[in-house]
């Protein structure tokens, strides 16, 4: 009688199958938090330490221009800043063609989209599907945000837009990016 509740009691305090998921998901899901972290704060610092401020016209948010940026973007939910590379600021056309798309991404608040998407990485981080929406969402948001962009523009502005996508497009990106919040 006594061994059978010793054995009993060892099988009470063992923990379950459940508990055992339960525990594997929390350790992934910080792990996950904190890689999204680690990776947004380096950027971040990034942008800080090299981008310079420049002054463009009758433009609602601070643009910047750093070096250290592959492609353009729009990073901050709560401050809100356009960051540049040179050679966008070459040539004027451009350079509105790249303000009018992150103005867009603000408009859309693809910045807060981009977030919930990180939130439910972090949650969903075993899930195979969840990656592949977030993916398809990321990519979802750029191509509205070019049809929105080109409906403001004008559709006769169309062909010079697309030649500054391609431009801005075959840029070869980090792997990390697709876990920035920024819109890229």
């Amino acid at each position: 009688q006594a061994q059978l509740q010793a054995e009993t009691t060892q099988r009470l305090k063992a923990p379950t199958l459940g508990e055992i998921a339960n525990g594997v998901w929390l350790v992934g899901a910080i792990l996950m938090g904190l890689w999204f972290l680690f990776v947004n704060l380096r950027f971040r610092h990034s942008l800080r330490k090299y981008a310079s401020e420049i002054s463009v016209a009758h433009f609602p948010i601070p643009v910047k221009v750093c070096d250290k940026l592959q492609s353009p973007c729009l990073s901050g939910i709560i401050r809100p800043t356009v960051y540049l590379t040179e050679t966008c600021t070459d040539d004027p056309q451009r350079l509105r063609h790249i303000l009018a798309h992150e103005l867009t991404h603000l408009r859309h608040r693809d910045l807060w989209w981009s977030a919930v998407r990180s939130i439910l990485l972090c949650v969903y981080w075993f899930h195979p599907l969840v990656w592949v929406a977030a993916i398809l969402s990321k990519r979802d948001c750029e191509l509205a945000c070019d049809e929105a962009t080109i409906a403001r523009i004008g559709e006769e502005n169309r062909l010079e837009y697309g030649k500054t996508l391609v431009d801005m497009t075959c840029i070869k990106r980090a792997p990390a990016a697709a876990l920035l919040p920024a819109t890229t």
